[in-house]
């Protein structure tokens, strides 16, 4: 590939091992070319796989990788391309613009409802003005470890998906559906009517600790960002407000640890409800 012909951009770039390598097992057909930074072993069976694949492998010394990257991708994550581990993945245009786990909002209700039928048991989780990529990336994570069916953010006043959000999932973008929504009240209601209950984090007094709330089979999980918290009109939307309780000084957790926790008292529920302290992760995984 040469660099100057085609110049990769933030929308194309995927960097760091785990993402990488999701994205060479999960969706070979993606990259058009992998950058590996030269004499480092661990690196030689990403290689390898790329190989095997059809995968262009261009191999570097880390200051001509450093340099690419920096001049790819914006000034502000800049600092970033520091924590690329030696791989970066040039993904072809037409896969860049939409994830490969990419959903409607059509299709999530359906697989809601589908799925709560089925398995009586169904999680999404919903952001409402997370605008850190790295927050968004983490809850993705945190969303495919707990076996929800999709992570929901809103258009406007959201992280956008690129190359810091994939490096926070390590690699969890791949396969958990980010769906994007105009209005973030209206897809509650949506939800809602498809058999959810909507559960809000709430720092507020007026919020139940979270270890005494029965979690409902059907969660809507929703998060606000960590200065604002939820806006008015959607928090309205809640069925339940849950607060983590915090024993030290500091008044709130970061809104992807607080996600995790949350995510994973309703996996307890479903464990609980399921009558058994063991569930495969197979069978707890509604997608």
């Amino acid at each position: 590939m040469s660099f100057k012909q085609d110049t990769p951009d933030g929308e194309t770039i995927r960097f760091g091992m785990q993402p990488v390598k999701t994205l060479l097992l999960e969706t070979p057909e993606a990259i058009l070319s992998l950058w590996l930074q030269a004499g480092l072993p661990k690196l030689a069976p990403l290689g390898h796989l790329a190989q095997r694949f059809g995968v262009s492998v261009e191999t570097m010394s880390k200051p001509q990788l450093e340099k690419r990257l920096l001049s790819c991708l914006p000034d502000v994550q800049a600092a970033e391309t520091l924590r690329h581990q030696g791989v970066v993945a040039i993904l072809k245009k037409t896969y860049a613009q939409s994830s490969p786990a990419s959903m409607t909002f059509e299709t999530l209700c359906e697989q809601f409802r589908a799925t709560l039928t089925a398995k009586n048991h169904a999680l999404v989780i919903v952001l409402d003005g997370v605008t850190d990529p790295r927050n968004v990336g983490a809850i993705l994570r945190v969303a495919e470890g707990a076996g929800a069916l999709a992570v929901v953010i809103p258009k406007h006043g959201s992280a956008t998906h690129g190359p810091i959000m994939s490096k926070a999932s390590a690699g969890a973008d791949i396969t958990m559906p980010l769906v994007t929504v105009t209005n973030v009240t209206r897809a509650l209601e949506a939800l809602k009517k498809m058999g959810g209950w909507v559960v809000a984090a709430d720092c507020s007094d007026g919020a139940q600790m979270v270890h005494s709330l029965t979690f409902p089979s059907g969660c809507i999980l929703l998060m606000g960002s960590e200065g604002r918290g939820i806006r008015r009109l959607v928090a309205e939307q809640a069925d339940f407000r849950v607060k983590i309780p915090m024993l030290g000084q500091m008044a709130s957790l970061n809104v992807s640890v607080a996600c995790g926790i949350l995510a994973y008292q309703w996996v307890s529920s479903v464990l609980v409800s399921a009558g058994s302290t063991e569930l495969n992760t197979k069978e707890l995984n509604t997608k």
